[in-house]
């Protein structure tokens, strides 16, 4: 073996070097094993014969090297492809060496078969929670410690959009949050950032979001610290939840039972009337009644008065029983130049 073949011989890692004929001229133990040749010092010059047979057996690997070398002009060029070799996934990088006369091409095999494996894992993680994010009824947020986007799930973006502010998911990556999320939590992102980041905390709270006159869209808001791993704060994840339809049950629910308080009040009062002023009132007209009664004359002006003291009482009567019977409570304005209401029997 000369000099060139026993240095690359021990290189760690897959590398064979070529003459500008593409014959093989040196290999290492890694080449050899890498193609199912036990590598032996004493059939070295037969077993590097072997090797060329087997990468010219090896689908696209000759013609794809071949390829790369036309690109290389001159010492120290680069070029790299990729190959597939049954299961496994290189990356093979052919670049240019001194020769005494011309160039070798040295060209090195790397095996990323794993790394491959690790990022169609991580995408195929990561397709799987977006479909997560995308079939959950909340807005979702991911952000970084210095408070910058990293995801957005698209049930967020519609409520951006309402509220307009109109920004697709791959602009919003990367954007800070508190330019992008408005209307914010009450507290300032000062004090979110040190609340959630440095703190551990979650803060929840509400906004409103405008949508017209007496039409507010309102949600409930989350913000809680994201880990990793290890159980360290790498970023945020705001939440938001619309809760417009439930706060406006409860808004009429709330009103409802403030009517029937009135109600129940009015009613209370109609039983104090009645008591009080019924008793009264029929003590009253009894008596007139037996004045009526009576063949006893009295003057004019007397029967006159009594006639309308029996009128009124007829009236207060009729009204205390109109009272007494109210199912709704309305109002009407008392005089035109005051403010007081009463309510409309």
């Amino acid at each position: 073996m000369n000099s060139l073949e026993m240095f690359t011989s021990f290189l760690p890692m897959s590398l064979v070097i070529m003459d500008e004929n593409m014959d093989l001229v040196a290999a290492s133990r890694e080449a050899f094993s890498m193609f199912g040749i036990r590598p032996d010092a004493n059939e070295y010059k037969i077993q590097l014969e072997e090797l060329s047979s087997a990468m010219a057996a090896r689908k696209d690997l000759i013609p794809s090297i071949g390829a790369s070398t036309f690109k290389l002009h001159h010492v120290g060029s680069k070029d790299t492809v990729r190959w597939q070799n049954e299961s496994r996934i290189y990356d093979i990088d052919v670049f240019t060496l001194p020769a005494e006369n011309g160039m070798y091409f040295g060209v090195h095999f790397a095996d990323i078969t794993a790394r491959i494996e690790v990022e169609r894992s991580r995408d195929t993680a990561r397709a799987y929670l977006e479909k997560i994010l995308s079939s959950i009824p909340l807005g979702v947020v991911v952000m970084n410690r210095l408070m910058q986007i990293t995801a957005m799930n698209a049930l967020q973006q519609d409520i951006m959009k309402a509220s307009g502010q109109d920004v697709s998911l791959i602009h919003a990556v990367g954007m800070d949050a508190p330019t992008l999320l408005d209307p914010h939590p009450e507290e300032s992102w000062g004090k979110v950032s040190e609340k959630v980041l440095n703190n551990g905390e979650t803060i929840r709270g509400f906004y409103r979001q405008a949508q017209g006159k007496d039409n507010d869209n309102v949600f409930s808001l989350e913000i809680a610290p994201l880990k990793n791993d290890k159980s360290e704060i790498v970023g945020a994840v705001r939440i938001c939840q619309d809760i417009t339809i439930q706060t406006r049950l409860e808004d009429q629910a709330r009103e409802a039972g403030l009517v029937i308080a009135r109600l129940e009040t009015v009613k209370q009062v109609a039983v104090t009337l009645n008591h009080e002023i019924n008793n009264a009132l029929a003590i009253l007209m009894g008596n007139l009644d037996i004045i009526d009664r009576c063949k006893q004359p009295v003057p004019e002006i007397v029967a006159e008065l009594l006639k309308i003291v029996k009128e009124q009482g007829s009236r207060i009567g009729g009204f205390v029983q109109r009272f007494s019977d109210i199912k709704e409570v309305k109002t009407v304005k008392y005089l035109e130049s005051k403010a007081e209401q009463m309510i409309d029997l």
